[in-house]
């Protein structure tokens, strides 16, 4: 739900979840799937798949546009098995696959890139390399070489799991 003012009053008399007033909602950049008009101060939005922490809200009502910053972030990605579950420390890497959810409907800007803004796997404190996104529910990397266990933590578009 966005509350605000200003919303628009073109409605009349007609609300709810099959009224949107030519009212449109983005959230991180992505359009909202559906959105119902409640009054001048009240709308609602079906929230589209997204990445990414602290995104900002924009409402477009009849060419009126405001924006708040940094006021939605998504689920963070969670890290839910590993295969292999262990590798030998000798070699020079290791291809592993981090299985989870919330890892992104395709990856950042259409490609899988290292930084804030793109996906990061961790092993540690050390990134992987060779990073290629799967799906919302896999990525694989090469993990460094290393001897010990480690917490292994994936970053998406800024938003980063819990350890």
């Amino acid at each position: 739900t966005v509350l605000g003012s200003g919303f628009g009053g073109a409605c009349g008399n007609a609300s709810g979840s099959d009224v949107s007033c030519g009212i449109n909602v983005r959230v991180g950049g992505v359009p909202c799937s559906r959105v119902a008009w409640f009054s001048d101060s009240s709308i609602a939005c079906a929230v589209a798949y997204g990445t990414g922490a602290a995104v900002d809200v924009l409402v477009d009502a009849e060419g009126q546009q405001a924006s708040l910053a940094a006021s939605f972030s998504f689920d963070p990605p969670l890290v839910t098995g590993l295969a292999p579950f262990s590798a030998p420390s000798d070699t020079q890497g290791y291809d592993i696959t981090v299985f989870g959810t919330n890892f992104g409907a395709r990856p950042p800007n259409s490609t899988v890139s290292m930084g804030q803004q793109g996906t990061v796997v961790a092993i540690g404190q050390t990134a992987c390399s060779s990073l290629r996104w799967t799906s919302d529910s896999s990525i694989s990397c090469r993990i460094p070489p290393g001897r010990g266990s480690h917490i292994v933590n994936v970053t998406v578009a800024g938003n980063r799991q819990a350890d």
